[in-house]
């Protein structure tokens, strides 16, 4: 398949309170399973909850891509926060309500 479009609602979810959203992620995208090439990097904020966000694509949407693989890096924890004074969802679950991949098929 060839990937068209990617979009991800990185919104909290199951009662986590919304310092647990995904912030930081990474997309990769493998033809085999076995060698993956990152298609995109960036970072989700608090505007972007709740609602899906097209992620921009610089690399590995075609050749027969078979596998997608999300990595969240980071949570919303608003900056300068200290865990250990007040512990924010974030501080222990990253949430991810949904990721869409739309795809055409393989010429």
């Amino acid at each position: 398949m060839n990937i068209s479009e990617v979009a991800v609602d990185p919104g909290n979810t199951c009662g986590d309170g919304g310092s647990a959203s995904t912030k930081g992620y990474r997309l990769e995208t493998s033809a085999d399973g076995v060698t993956f090439t990152v298609a995109s990097t960036g970072t989700f904020g608090p505007t972007d909850r709740h609602r899906l966000n097209s992620v921009p694509l610089t690399a590995g949407t075609t050749a027969g891509i078979n596998y997608v693989r999300f990595t969240m890096l980071s949570p919303q924890i608003p900056a300068g926060a200290d865990c250990a004074v007040t512990p924010y969802a974030g501080c222990f679950f990253m949430n991810l309500s949904e990721l869409e991949i739309y795809v055409t098929a393989a010429s």
